[in-house]
């Protein structure tokens, strides 16, 4: 006698994909695996997630560069992906590791950029703009 088969899991192509309602929602996702015994452990995992999230409000934390990549992986159908890529390479470095579960700025503006630009005077920066300045007083 083997083991039973948690219901939810469904075979297509060879690889197990998550078919089942999950706390009143319905969850429709592939585990990635073509193993029966992995795609239980992934199921069982994201059902105690979906369980912590509704009856403790814990929720896992996600990072700015993990919502990232998931849109570009979402989104691929967009004529602008390789504009919207290009604009996210270049906040990964200031807010990749941030978490989105508070505010962004509350938790990643100290120390940044922004702040050590705020505490330097402002200076102008070619002679054509101090004689402008000098020249319309």
């Amino acid at each position: 006698m083997g083991r039973k088969q948690i219901p939810g899991l469904v075979i297509r192509a060879g690889v197990w994909h998550v078919d089942k309602r999950i706390c009143g929602r319905r969850v429709c996702k592939s585990t990635g695996t073509r193993e029966i015994h992995e795609a239980q452990r992934y199921l069982a995992r994201l059902m105690e997630e979906t369980r912590q999230a509704n009856v403790y409000g814990m929720r896992p934390t996600r990072t700015f560069e993990m919502a990232a990549a998931k849109f570009v992986i979402e989104n691929q159908h967009k004529r602008s992906i390789n504009c919207d890529v290009s604009h996210l390479k270049r906040l990964v470095p200031f807010l990749g590791s941030c978490a989105l579960d508070a505010s962004i700025s509350a938790r990643c503006s100290p120390g940044s950029r922004a702040e050590e630009r705020r505490a330097k005077p402002l200076v102008p920066s070619t002679t054509a703009s101090k004689s402008f300045v000098a020249s319309s007083t």
